[in-house]
């Protein structure tokens, strides 16, 4: 479901609110779930959390079915962001689309999950 890399894709909005390192670690850690062979749901669940420590970011990644989260502390500088943010729910969705070589699939991040992010940044 989410195995192409090639077909990728945000709104102009989001991209522009939600730094690129960032894009990139939600990315990553969906990738890593694909070469793990996990079961992923069509929607995938990020959540971002402030802790105790002003330079890491706590990232919550998972799914509802079949149900799955595991936690990871990134540096804040490694995400293009100047301090931990607090967002809930940053959701990446698995959506096909067919073009003239046949059917292909994208996935998209939507542009009201990196409002917060902007604001708080």
């Amino acid at each position: 479901m989410f195995s192409n890399q090639l077909n990728r894709y945000i709104t102009r909005r989001g991209n522009e609110r939600g730094p690129y390192l960032l894009q990139k670690k939600l990315w990553q850690l969906i990738d890593e779930s694909v070469k793990r062979k996990e079961r992923l749901d069509y929607l995938q669940v990020f959540k971002l959390e402030k802790e105790d420590s002003q330079y890491l970011q706590k990232i919550t990644y998972g799914q509802e079915k079949p149900r799955r989260e595991t936690n990871s502390h990134q540096p804040v500088n490694y995400l293009g962001l100047k301090r931990p943010v607090n967002l809930n729910n940053v959701y990446v969705t698995f959506r096909s689309c067919l073009s003239k070589e046949g059917k292909t699939f994208s996935v998209l991040i939507s542009e009201v999950l990196f409002k917060i992010v902007s604001e708080e940044l």
